[in-house]
């Protein structure tokens, strides 16, 4: 996702904590934690696991 559109999602209909459960990259997580808010992120898919420990 785009971090744009994942920080405008956020600050229009966000809530702390933030539950991601198909986390990818960690865009959406990221984004929450720059606003402030706790998040939590699950996924399942090891190669995007492995790039999001890249970000």
């Amino acid at each position: 996702m785009c971090p744009y559109l994942a920080r405008a999602i956020l600050q229009l209909y966000g809530e702390s904590p933030v539950l991601d459960p198909m986390a990818g990259v960690r865009t959406t997580l990221i984004e929450a934690v720059l606003l402030g808010m706790d998040a939590v992120g699950v996924e399942y898919e090891r190669k995007f696991v492995d790039q999001a420990n890249k970000n």
